[in-house]
């Protein structure tokens, strides 16, 4: 297989190129027709011809398909088959057929809603979750690595991709992790960059709160500096607080994403669970505050022997004050008022009791 293939190729004779789904440092994605069984659309990632014989790229493109494979969840991409043959190394994908989150962000920049994000971040969390308890880190959480499929109701469903750099946690690390940095600059957790070779679960959820945080309040928490700077930052600064983006931030919700920010892996949420609960308890607390209403008490109708009573009372009642005023008013001194000329005095009324 030479180069980009076009529509019309094929793949190992079973897969018809329909167009170019993606390009990445090492490979391609490709939507692609089944030429056997169903028919189905896939998605089908080749490594580059340039790659094919080079043992270390084929290696990790292999371990990144038998990762991928090993899991088993609704918000994580699915694998069909993986090929490993004399000059193509390639997996065949489900195709997801709507964006990713980058795409979402960037149709509709700004802060998004709560009940929005949330929907959004319980699938990945899910997904993430799913592969932490199999002993698997993704290391590379971006907008870009998160897909939303099509879902019941016309709500998406998110679906994580591309574990071209994710470890498996009961292997040895590989020798790259000693002298590369793995990841995107602008998401990328302390721990990466520390100790790369070290990563742990909790690196993935700071990543996500990198996110979280850019859904949250139309902005990253570090960004318009060079990629040093940047990196620098992750290590070093506290991120700027997310109301001075969004004033209109749910408190309870920036508190969830700057604990998930934390500089040491301890401060953050334990893991995806905890974290996944802390988030819907914001989002639902807000979402009750704003929503709660008080039911005004309704009162039973009044009967025709209590009404009756009612008028007889307020009769007596009005009849007692003015004839109180009359005797105030008429019975004066010289001045016409008693004691203090701002002072009228008022008769006590007695309201006698209704039932």
């Amino acid at each position: 297989m030479q180069g980009q293939l076009k529509p019309g190729d094929l793949i190992f004779l079973d897969y018809e190129v329909l167009d170019l789904a993606g390009v990445g440092a090492t490979s391609f994605v490709y939507r692609c027709r089944e030429l056997v069984g169903a028919g189905r659309e896939v998605a089908v990632k080749v490594l580059h011809n340039r790659y094919v014989f080079d043992e270390a790229s084929r290696r990790r493109f292999l371990r990144e398909a038998r990762l991928i494979q090993s899991l088993d969840c609704p918000h994580i991409v699915k694998i069909h088959d993986i090929i490993d043959a004399p000059g193509v190394v390639a997996f065949i994908m489900e195709h997801i057929d709507g964006p990713t989150l980058l795409d979402w962000q960037r149709d509709d920049p700004g802060p998004r809603a709560d009940h929005e994000l949330c929907a959004v971040f319980i699938d990945v969390l899910r997904g993430i979750g799913h592969a932490h308890q199999r002993g698997i880190v993704h290391r590379d959480l971006k907008p870009a690595n998160i897909m939303l499929a099509p879902g019941p109701n016309d709500e998406p469903i998110a679906k994580i991709i591309d574990f071209g750099v994710a470890r498996r946690l009961d292997s040895p690390p590989d020798p790259e992790d000693f002298k590369t940095i793995r990841g995107t600059a602008a998401y990328i957790s302390p721990d990466e960059l520390r100790s790369p070779h070290e990563v742990c679960e909790s690196s993935d959820l700071y990543s996500l709160g990198v996110i979280l945080y850019e859904l949250a309040s139309g902005a990253r928490p570090f960004t318009n500096r060079p990629v040093p700077e940047i990196l620098k930052a992750h290590l070093t600064e506290k991120p700027t607080p997310l109301s001075h983006h969004n004033p209109d931030i749910n408190p309870a919700l920036e508190e969830v994403i700057l604990r998930t920010l934390a500089k040491r892996p301890e401060e953050r949420f334990r893991d995806a669970e905890s974290l996944r609960g802390a988030l819907e308890q914001a989002v639902n607390v807000a979402w009750e505050i704003r929503t709660h209403q008080w039911d005004r008490p309704t009162l039973p109708p009044l009967s025709d022997e209590v009404r009756q009573k009612l008028k007889r009372s307020l009769g007596d009642a009005l009849r007692q004050f003015v004839g109180g005023l009359f005797h105030s008013l008429f019975n004066t001194g010289a001045t016409g008022l008693q004691g203090d000329p701002h002072h009228l005095s008022r008769p006590y009324v007695h309201m006698p009791c209704l039932i």
